[in-house]
């Protein structure tokens, strides 16, 4: 169970620079047989600036709560006696329009870049931001009623050492149309 307030997004611009940020506050009552009840205090804050640098290239940074290095909650328990709070680095990335009409270039700390129909979380959970390189391409047909798309990415999971890296790389691609 989970009551509390949904998450209010506040932005605004003052030229080069977006400004955003939200605050969620939430009560959590666990309750599972045999186990006596659990209730707790949660908060989730979140402020990020994009910075355009160039007419088609911007820098993201993005900080956000958390009691802990968990990839998708940034969710802070209210507890530890009033201790401070921590805040995480939750995306660092450029976004570059390349001169190639459509195409796109991130690297860093970003939002997904994979197309995710109709938010489902079925293979990516909308709260991951991956870490890596990422390339999308999409053009419009000449009606504009049509859109042909495609995505790629390297995503680094762990350093280990010279030969024992873990990455991800993946691909996409499809066309978006409106049905009815």
């Amino acid at each position: 169970f989970s009551a509390g307030t949904a998450a209010q997004q506040i932005a605004f611009s003052t030229g080069d620079l977006i400004f955003k940020g939200d605050l969620r506050y939430r009560h959590e009552q666990i309750s599972q047989e045999g186990q006596d009840q659990r209730d707790r205090e949660r908060i989730r804050a979140r402020f990020s600036v994009a910075a355009t640098v160039h007419p088609k290239a911007s820098v993201i940074l993005g900080l956000a709560s958390g009691s802990n290095n968990d990839p998708i909650s940034s969710n802070q328990d209210l507890t530890g006696g009033f201790s401070d709070k921590s805040f995480w680095i939750d995306m660092a990335y450029f976004d570059w329009s390349t001169p190639v009409s459509g195409l796109k270039l991130q690297g860093g700390k970003m939002k997904n870049p994979f197309l995710m129909v109709g938010k489902s979380q079925l293979l990516w959970d909308g709260d991951l931001n991956p870490e890596g390189l990422a390339a999308q391409f999409s053009r419009k047909s000449a009606s504009g009623n049509r859109e042909l798309f495609a995505n790629a990415a390297m995503f680094w999971i762990q350093e280990r050492g010279a030969d024992d890296d873990s990455f991800l790389l993946g691909g996409q691609a499809g066309i978006r149309q409106a049905l009815g």
